[in-house]
């Protein structure tokens, strides 16, 4: 097979693609996440424009040729082709300049009194021992928070995980919901706190509220039900 050529013009094209136009046209399920788009089929890829991000890889993601050579495992020439429609001739609208939008400054939500409904999620629907909410508790790992639905009419409480850098500094928080309805339904709700930075606290984070919950104790090392090994640590490295 002989050498495919492009040119600039036409690589540039392809590398600009709308990600979201392009997906939906393979067939793909997109679903909003804030300003991205997230993939259906896989929840951990998140698209803007021409630009994406596979969240559960080691920091993977750049413009569209690379999203197809990654995603469908197409050499770079079939990527580009791909991407301006191949012999079929179609043409894919070209993704509009992306603005900057200032990152919200981060901050934990307001503690209620207690962590009554907190706990009882996690001991009885996630099956965690007592000992492992109460450490990371003590450790104020976890706390539940009292806040105000935006018409101010409600109350939610849910669960907060929060990460600490080194010099223990909170930067990193997810909530999830603690409505035992929730899990009754097959709905889990859980979201990034405005602002949240990495912390190398993630995982730790997911273990307690993920579909196969882990039953052990930070700064030791536990195997969840599905094998895999996981080490918790009070505060990031």
């Amino acid at each position: 097979m002989g050498y495919v050529y492009f040119t600039e013009e036409q690589k540039e094209r392809a590398n600009t693609v709308d990600l979201k136009d392009f997906l939906e046209r393979q067939g793909e399920r997109l679903l909003r996440s804030g300003p991205e788009w997230r993939m259906s089929s896989d929840h951990s890829i998140t698209i803007r424009g021409n630009r994406w991000y596979d969240h559960g890889s080691a920091g993977k993601g750049g413009a569209a040729i690379d999203f197809v050579i990654y995603y469908y495992g197409k050499t770079f020439p079939d990527a580009v082709g791909m991407l301006l429609g191949g012999e079929q001739g179609q043409t894919y609208r070209q993704s509009r300049k992306q603005e900057e939008i200032p990152r919200k400054p981060f901050a934990l939500p307001a503690a209620n009194g207690d962590m009554r409904r907190v706990f009882a999620y996690l001991l009885r629907f996630r099956l965690l021992d007592y000992e492992v909410v109460s450490a990371f508790a003590k450790e104020n790992l976890l706390y539940e928070s009292l806040e105000l639905s935006k018409d101010k009419t409600r109350q939610f409480h849910n669960a907060i995980f929060v990460g600490y850098d080194a010099e223990g500094k909170a930067r990193h928080a997810h909530k999830k919901g603690s409505a035992p309805w929730e899990k009754a339904i097959g709905e889990i709700w859980r979201a990034a706190i405005p602002g949240t930075a990495s912390t190398g606290m993630e995982k730790a984070v997911r273990s307690l509220y993920s579909r196969h919950p882990s039953i052990c104790f930070p700064i030791f090392p536990c195997i969840n039900p599905i094998g895999e090994l996981i080490v918790m640590f009070p505060f990031a490295v």
